[in-house]
């Protein structure tokens, strides 16, 4: 797969670069989002993470495509401008609702412990 980009444009309000490219990818799929942002990444000399495909455009029986991608300049532009897809919203809801109930559980367990352990030192 190469890739050639053909377009960038700074935008410092938003602390990003959008990046237009283009793509041949020969006789095989279609790259992946993940594939094409390493790509991007490798090209730009900036982290993965800071880096969002947004659409990739193919034409019939061609194998090459347009990408359309925005590369950030820090982890908190990312964090402040993404919309954090709904799977993984909800993921990290449950894992932290998971942890709270195991903290509450632990809690428990640890206040019926010394309840056990001051019964039996008043039996004594």
């Amino acid at each position: 797969m190469t890739l050639t980009i053909t377009n960038k444009y700074k935008n410092n309000l938003l602390a990003r670069t959008r990046v237009e490219a283009e793509s041949d990818f020969g006789e095989k799929a279609t790259p992946s989002n993940v594939e094409i942002a390493k790509e991007i990444a490798h090209e730009l000399k900036s982290k993965e993470s800071l880096v969002k495909v947004r659409h990739i455009y193919t034409q019939y029986r061609k194998n090459k495509a347009k990408i359309k991608a925005y590369v950030y300049d820090n982890e908190d532009a990312v964090k402040k401008i993404e919309i954090i897809p709904r799977k993984q919203r909800r993921a990290e809801q449950k894992a932290a609702e998971e942890a709270r109930k195991k903290a509450v559980e632990e809690k428990k367990k640890a206040v019926e412990e010394k309840q056990a352990t001051s019964a039996e030192e008043k039996k004594e």
